[in-house]
């Protein structure tokens, strides 16, 4: 049975990060005492099949609390067609909202308008979460990606294109360090410094120069000895940040979602032509737009604007990178679009986007390496941190967030190697570099 594939809209807003969710099968996370204190999840806007969370099938036209146990906070969220994620750090994974392809991973096909528990295979944890159109991904605390729910493309990246309603493990060969997911495709960074892609590829998404799906991942085509650092998929198109600084994009370009000034597909990855000298630092992908936090602290779209999502003033689309217009003396923190949305999402902080995240970044050298160290103002919304040397990446994984904020890491690695940079890299996908002194 097919269902229908209109474009919905869902908001979900996260406030802060602090406490696991509850522990079990898919028993609802009952909601004690008022919402809204600190740290509740708020969600507002289309809430047919319950996405909202707040025990409801109603419409929002205003923020409202998910209905989560009293004092629960959570620190990651994901929006799919009509389902959210959420998952608490080291916990289990919430779901709720529509589940008629077993998007909630909850072992039925019931939808729910409050929050479920989600068990991963072994009583693994997530620390990561990514919503597609009608399936769900998640990292694994033992550095595997899971996946559940549609699976006609093989988009769940298990082998099969048989739908899950439990999460089952996606044929990765390595650990897992990054995930996204798009309409009906799945991207992964591994520790291997390859993308792979798995599921629908109708029009070039999964970046290995052919329209062949794939129910199980493949190695993306990136330039020889580039690695990816941050990742993102949209409807029919997918996103990456190169270890060389620059953006590539592939797949669906109909409406110059590519970024390369043509609205012509491309099955292997192109170079987004943002301006000269300018680096990306976060990506987001929409149904037919594209977002990158620019290295000047500007704010990039691309692509479909149809409803003013390139955020320029205009309903006019472009086929290269424009400037989104941000309210005076702002810069753009972490992006957000889903992949089947046609609006963008930004948090953006007063100042240096880098300055609001780290203290200080220092490089020591000894007589057996380099010693590096740091701290961040606040852990809220990071998901690890990566080191490179020039183009090298010096850890194997990601950096996990510690409690006490203060950071040591120590490497072999080479002077000789090139500036050296520390990656914060967000939940919500992308990265801010930081550059050593």
């Amino acid at each position: 049975m097919q269902r229908r594939w209109m474009t919905r809209v869902l908001v979900l807003a996260l406030m802060l990060a602090a406490i696991p969710l509850a522990v079990g099968g898919p028993a609802a996370l009952q909601a004690g005492g008022s919402g809204g204190a600190s740290g509740s999840a708020y969600a507002w806007g289309y809430n047919n099949s319950g996405q909202l969370g707040d025990g409801s099938t109603t419409n929002r036209s205003v923020p409202v609390a998910v209905s989560l146990p009293a004092g629960v906070t959570i620190s990651a969220m994901a929006a799919g067609f009509e389902h959210s994620l959420a998952i608490g750090p080291g916990a289990k994974i919430a779901a709720w909202g529509d589940n008629f392809y077993g998007q909630l991973g909850t072992g039925d096909t019931n939808s729910s308008s409050v929050p479920l528990s989600v068990s991963l295979p072994g009583g693994v944890t997530a620390t990561a979460i990514a919503a597609g159109h009608y399936h769900s991904l998640a990292i694994g605390s033992d550095g595997n990606a899971y996946a559940w729910g549609y699976n006609a493309y093989g988009q769940l990246g298990s082998g099969i294109a048989t739908d899950s309603s439990v999460p089952v493990a996606v044929g990765v060969p390595v650990r897992v360090t990054a995930i996204a997911a798009g309409f009906s495709h799945s991207l992964a960074i591994e520790s291997d410094g390859n993308t792979y892609a798995w599921g629908n590829n109708g029009t070039g998404q999964l970046g290995i120069n052919s329209t062949t799906e794939s129910h199980v991942p493949v190695v993306v085509h990136l330039p020889a000895f580039v690695t990816p650092t941050a990742i993102a998929a949209g409807f029919y198109h997918s996103l990456a940040i190169g270890s060389d600084g620059k953006l590539y994009a592939w797949g669906n370009n109909g409406n110059g979602q590519l970024g390369n000034n043509s609205t012509t597909e491309s099955h292997v990855p192109v170079t987004v032509s943002l301006p000269a000298g300018v680096k990306p630092i976060a990506i987001a992908a929409g149904g037919s737009h594209s977002l990158a936090i620019g290295s000047n602290g500007k704010l990039y779209a691309w692509g479909s604007n149809v409803f003013g999502q390139l955020g320029n003033t205009t309903t006019t689309p472009s086929l290269v990178p424009v400037t989104v217009s941000l309210p005076p003396g702002t810069t753009p923190l972490a992006l957000g679009a889903g992949s089947s949305a046609n609006h963008s999402l930004a948090i953006l902080v007063s100042g240096s986007p880098t300055a609001a995240l780290v203290a200080h970044f220092r490089v020591a050298h000894t007589a057996h390496g380099v010693v590096f160290r740091w701290r961040v103002a606040s852990t809220t919304g990071i998901l690890g941190f990566s080191l490179t040397a020039g183009t090298r990446q010096l850890n194997r994984t990601l950096i996990p967030v510690h409690v006490n904020q203060n950071y040591r890491y120590a490497s072999r690695a080479s002077g000789s190697l090139g500036r050296y940079v520390l990656h914060v890299v967000l939940r919500s996908g992308g990265s801010i570099a930081v550059a050593g002194s």
